[in-house]
């Protein structure tokens, strides 16, 4: 049998001294560092929120001429890349006409991404709300 109590339960045996207290502080280290390490990575991706009213348009964002991102239908969330440059957003649906906006370039200088991540972060805006125009057809009446 094991070793008993004075009450007759099983004793329980606790290991005491440097060598737990040394396991345990690691024990905790390791996890504080896994939970962590998530929040000082550098940001992959930008989300943009591209809505438009009516809903339902296809849009194609831009930059410096190269597309980066497309969304279909609206309202959707467009993933790009951190760069620099402004992103040209061109919106299209059946019976409206083509609508486009420009989300400025990031400013150049001191941020948090260049801060903490070494590169500049993308602060475009996030979301953007582009309305479309119903075409005409034929002349207006009189």
């Amino acid at each position: 049998m094991g070793v008993r109590s004075e009450r007759g339960r099983p004793a329980r045996m606790r290991a005491r001294g440097p060598r737990s207290k040394t396991l345990h502080s690691l024990i905790v280290a390791a996890l504080c560092a896994a939970l962590l390490s998530g929040c000082s990575s550098a940001p992959d991706r930008t989300e943009i929120l591209v809505g438009t009213t009516p809903p339902g348009a296809s849009c194609l964002l831009t930059r410096l001429g190269q597309p980066i991102a497309t969304v279909a239908p609206t309202p959707a969330i467009a993933l790009v890349e951190p760069g620099a440059g402004e992103i040209e957003i061109s919106c299209n649906r059946q019976g409206f006409a083509d609508a486009a906006v420009t989300l400025p370039a990031p400013e150049a200088g001191a941020s948090v991404g260049t801060v903490m991540y070494g590169r500049p972060a993308s602060d475009y805006q996030r979301h953007v709300g582009i309305v479309l125009v119903p075409r005409t057809l034929g002349p207006a009446p009189r």
